[in-house]
């Protein structure tokens, strides 16, 4: 399974996460869309399925702002999906402001779910600071 976000620009007013699958000889199938609450998703770097269920680590900022990263950072965001892609969990993972486009990850050890995700420095340093975060997986 892949994820992608939709392009953001003048005249779009949402941007969904799409799901979609690849074949043999690269033929793409639409799975389905998410359109995240008020938000645009995009940049969905970190796929995972555990357990039957699939998680998309992607970032997002409200509907409509700044395409500047400057001006407006993303957020790191977390969804579920079941195995016919129905929404389970649908969650920020900070309020903090991201780096970039926050290039969230995700992996699993044993059961617990990692999720890495860059934000600004706290110390005024141009670099960014990568956070690992730790969730306990209870998937029946």
């Amino acid at each position: 399974h892949i994820a992608s976000g939709g392009l953001m620009g003048p005249g779009v007013e949402s941007v969904p996460l799409i799901f979609a699958t690849l074949s043999d000889s690269f033929g793409l199938e639409i799975l389905g869309t998410h359109y995240p609450d008020g938000e645009d998703a995009i940049f969905p770097t970190g796929t995972l399925v555990y357990g039957g269920v699939t998680f998309i680590a992607y970032s997002a900022h409200a509907i409509g702002s700044s395409p500047d990263i400057q001006v407006d950072p993303y957020e790191p965001r977390l969804a579920a999906f079941d195995g016919d892609w129905n929404l389970l969990l649908d969650t920020k993972v900070s309020t903090e402001d991201g780096a970039g486009h926050v290039h969230p990850t995700v992996a699993a050890i044993g059961d617990t779910l990692y999720y890495a995700w860059s934000r600004k420095s706290t110390t005024g340093s141009p670099a960014p600071q990568v956070l690992i975060e730790r969730y306990q997986l209870d998937i029946q």
